[in-house]
């Protein structure tokens, strides 16, 4: 009797030793699958930053600044300079020169536009046409290699026109939300960059012909876009396919360096498994 109760729980005993062993084999292949899971998002990570690093280094991208200049009106002609190698700024009571690194590459067609803030006073209306004037400088000794005018004007609206606005728009203007002013946007040169490199732009503002009459102006600023080489803008406008499949190769990559150099670290658990099963002699 004592030997057939033996052997009846010998099977419970299995059976709960089994439901274990079962029990522990799926938690470790839970925790061996996050395992795997991070070390390959680590990799999706490491080659999405080295992908993108590499388009960017190889897809040139086109320039595009917008700028504040200041015209010197106590010149006859008022000019106003925008250097690509240095750029004053006021600190401390002083005019200090900060150099840049900005340039446009060669081979770039760059476009550049003036946009002027001007107030609709009587003056500027009465003053008509003016001039605007543009050089590109290199060499850093001032040599010219390009120049362009252009005349431009505020936009004409007649009295019954501006006197309807102001009655529309005379509570806003009292509270200062909006302002009697007109922004010029005028496109003063096109270039393509070659050598000798352009420096600076030198910007002049000309009175018409016959008066010595110059505009009023609350502010300026250059506004400078380029555009790239044929080919060039090509692979500019699919950087993004690019991107996808340099994180794609570079994954890939770095997948197979690691399986091949580095499989313990990255499958312990089938490792560990495999000595277990395999011990040595």
């Amino acid at each position: 009797m004592l030997s057939a109760t033996n052997n009846a729980a010998t099977p419970e005993e299995g059976a709960g030793g089994y439901g274990g062993l079962l029990l522990r084999k799926i938690g470790v292949g839970i925790l061996a699958a996050a395992y795997v899971g991070m070390i390959l998002m680590v990799l999706l990570v490491v080659a999405a930053v080295l992908g993108v690093v590499v388009v960017r280094w190889w897809v040139e991208e086109p320039v595009l600044l917008r700028e504040r200049v200041n015209f010197d009106y106590t010149e006859a002609h008022p000019k106003a300079t925008f250097s690509f190698h240095e750029q004053y700024y006021y600190k401390g009571g002083n005019f200090l020169v900060k150099h840049k690194t900005l340039g446009v590459p060669v081979g770039h067609t760059f476009y550049v536009s003036l946009l002027l803030l001007m107030p609709e006073s009587d003056y500027n209306r009465e003053l008509g046409i003016f001039q605007v004037n543009a050089e590109l400088l290199s060499n850093g000794s001032g040599v010219r290699t390009s120049r362009s005018s252009h005349p431009c004007m505020l936009q004409f609206r007649s009295q019954p026109i501006r006197l309807m606005r102001e009655l529309i728009w005379g509570l806003p203007l009292l509270l200062g939300i909006t302002t009697e002013t007109q922004k010029l946007v005028i496109p003063i040169i096109r270039h393509k960059e070659s050598h000798p490199r352009t420096e600076a732009i030198r910007l002049t503002l000309m009175p018409r012909s016959g008066t010595q009459e110059l505009p009023q102006i609350y502010g300026a600023e250059i506004i400078l876009k380029s555009h790239l080489p044929w080919m060039k803008e090509v692979l500019h406008r699919w950087k993004w396919t690019f991107y996808v499949w340099a994180t794609l190769y570079i994954y890939i990559a770095l997948l197979i360096v690691s399986l091949c150099c580095f499989r313990p670290l990255i499958i312990p658990f089938v490792s560990a498994r495999h000595v277990m099963e395999y011990p040595e002699d």
